[in-house]
């Protein structure tokens, strides 16, 4: 009989808090791990310098230092971020529908930090195309940052990855509220060095892992932190259309080192482990996991203080 494995998470979920495994761990203190510039989305009353994208006659629009950009309008092009590695840029999406030809619609080269707010009541569109080569880096992402970037505001904002990923940092990644739509070819999210999401609607559709970080190579890194908000993912053709063939990873929430949970709620529709990383942590959240593997799978420890399934 072929097994499936799609309440697999909710039945660990049932043992573990009725007793069978659960340990008093302490509480992860989140507020230490972002800055209030990561979470802050007022933008009135600051100095910005506003840019209508559909005014833009050059096929790039480039941010060359430090501030607030108001960004508009419908503009096949791209955007760069290329500033002094010591600036922190600020870009507020304010209606904008970007679709570049080539490489991320929105790509930050090189600035200390990126962060983008989704101005209230607005919707954002980033679409990606044939990707470009950087030295010897492949940038295949329709939201791209070379540093860290956080997402913040209460905005909508679409990304469609045509070719690759969809939202990618290689360094930390924050989205600390927004409602986010992702569809990727294959990662949809992915912050390498560490991800952690605060709050927000966060919708991902991915042919590889949807919610990953990824960083292996050096201690302290690779890690998740999900401390609230609304996550849907589906990856591959979802937990019914699991075989056992697998030549990609197409795992739900993927963490290389530690992932917590604190709360939140999570939808997750896999063709591999709904959530996978090497030590798992839940504290709270709401659960609801089909997967064509396991529900969840921890290298080292599975922890799980708190939680509703």
């Amino acid at each position: 009989m072929k097994k499936k494995r799609i309440l697999s998470a909710l039945i660990v979920l049932a043992m573990l808090l009725c007793g069978a495994a659960a340990a008093e761990t302490e509480t992860l203190d989140v507020t230490t791990l972002y800055k209030t510039r990561d979470t802050d989305d007022n933008w009135s009353g600051i100095e910005v310098e506003t840019i209508d994208l559909s005014a833009a006659t050059d096929a790039e629009v480039v941010i060359s230092a430090k501030g607030n950009y108001v960004l508009s309008g419908k503009y096949n092009g791209r955007v760069l971020i290329d500033a002094p590695e010591e600036d922190k840029v600020r870009l507020i999406l304010n209606g904008v529908e970007i679709t570049s030809p080539e490489g991320p619609a929105i790509y930050e080269k090189q600035a200390d930090k990126l962060i983008i707010t989704l101005a209230a009541n607005t919707e954002n569109t980033l679409t990606d195309g044939t990707p470009v080569t950087d030295d010897d880096d492949t940038i295949g992402a329709a939201l791209y940052a070379e540093d860290d970037l956080s997402i913040n505001g209460t905005g909508t904002l679409k990304i469609n990855g045509t070719q690759k990923h969809g939202l990618q940092s290689k360094a930390d990644l924050i989205i600390a509220n927004g409602n986010i739509t992702v569809t990727a070819v294959k990662d949809g999210v992915r912050g390498r060095n560490s991800l952690l999401i605060l709050d927000g609607k966060l919708d991902v559709t991915a042919g590889g892992d949807g919610i990953a970080s990824t960083r292996k190579d050096k201690d302290g890194k690779g890690w998740m932190v999900l401390a609230g908000g609304q996550v849907a993912v589906k990856t591959g053709n979802g937990a019914a259309g699991a075989n056992k063939v697998k030549s990609t990873s197409k795992k739900g929430i993927k963490a290389t080192t530690d992932l917590s949970i604190l709360g939140g709620e999570y939808i997750l529709d896999c063709e591999d482990d709904g959530i996978n990383a090497a030590n798992i942590t839940i504290y709270g959240g709401s659960f609801d996991i089909r997967s064509g593997d396991d529900g969840m799978h921890a290298d080292g420890h599975l922890t799980i203080t708190g939680g509703n399934h």
